[in-house]
C-alpha cells in the first residue's frame, strides 16, 4: 500500500505509523469478524507503539493508543465483557504512561473522562472493578477508575478509602490525588 511505501522510504517519520494505525483501527473496530479484527488490532498497536517510541514527548500515538484499546472494548463487550475490562485497563495504563511523559496532554485528559462516562455506567461495570481490586489489591489503574466512578456518583468516602494504597504506596501516580 502507499503508506507501507512512504513507511519504508521514512522509517523514522512518526506520523506515517500513526496514520497507518488510524487506518489499522478502522479496520479493526468495523470488522465483522472478531479475530480478523484483532489481527488489525494488534498491527494498528504496534504502529502506535512505533510511533511513540519515536517521539516519547508527543500526545498523538498515547492518545491513539488508549482510544484503540478504548473502541475494541466497547465492540468486545457484549461477547466478552472480561476482555473489555481489560482493555479498559490497558486504555487507563497508556494514559497513566503519556500524562506523565508528553508535553500536551489536553486530549488523554479528554480521552480519559470519556473513559469515565463510559465505564462507570452500569452497575455490573462497578462491580467488576471491585472484583478486580479484591483479586489483585496493588490494582492501581482499577482502584483509579473505581474511585473516579465513586467520585462522579458522589461516594466520596468510599472513592477516598480505594485511593489511600494508591496514595500511600506509589507516589509518582499522580492521578490518584487528582
Amino acid at each position: 500500500t502507499q503508506i507501507d511505501s512512504a513507511i519504508k522510504n521514512g522509517p523514522n517519520v512518526r506520523v506515517l505509523y500513526h496514520t497507518k494505525g488510524k487506518i489499522l483501527t478502522e479496520m479493526a473496530i468495523f470488522q465483522k469478524s472478531h479475530e480478523i479484527g484483532r489481527k488489525y488490532l494488534m498491527q494498528a498497536e504496534d504502529c502506535f507503539n512505533r510511533g511513540i517510541n519515536l517521539n516519547k514527548k508527543d500526545s498523538y500515538g498515547f492518545e491513539s493508543l488508549a482510544s484503540l484499546y478504548f473502541e475494541w472494548s466497547k465492540k468486545v463487550e457484549s461477547k466478552d465483557s472480561d476482555e473489555a475490562f481489560d482493555y479498559l485497563t490497558k486504555a487507563e495504563e497508556i494514559i497513566s504512561k503519556g500524562l506523565q511523559t508528553v508535553r500536551n496532554r489536553e486530549s488523554l485528559w479528554i480521552l480519559s473522562s470519556k473513559m469515565e462516562s463510559y465505564f462507570g455506567r452500569t452497575p455490573e461495570s462497578i462491580i467488576k472493578l471491585e472484583n478486580a481490586i479484591k483479586e489483585r489489591p496493588s490494582a492501581i489503574i482499577a482502584r483509579y477508575v473505581l474511585a473516579k466512578t465513586y467520585r462522579t456518583q458522589n461516594r466520596q468516602e468510599e472513592a477516598i478509602e480505594i485511593l489511600k494504597p494508591i496514595i500511600q504506596a506509589n507516589t509518582e501516580e499522580f492521578r490518584a490525588v487528582i
